[in-house]
């Protein structure tokens, strides 16, 4: 009989544990998602249509095209 209340107690105890970790988890969540609205209203996305064209060579020549579509 023991044996039984121990386990209903461990039970109880891994239940407890796991609505706790859905409960940090679901608050991670929230900052999280508060953190991505606040780095949009401070750094709005870019929006070009300019495209990198195909880097050629390497080097110099490379770096120089970069540069230019950026």
């Amino acid at each position: 009989m023991n044996n039984i209340r121990e386990h209903a107690h461990n039970l109880e105890d891994h239940i407890k544990t796991l609505r706790e970790l859905d409960r940090y988890r679901k608050e991670s969540a929230a900052l999280r998602e508060e953190g991505f609205k606040a780095l949009d209203k401070e750094c709005p996305p870019i929006e070009t249509e300019a495209q990198p064209t195909e880097v050629k060579g390497r080097g110099k020549t490379a770096v120089k095209e970069f540069v230019q579509w950026w």
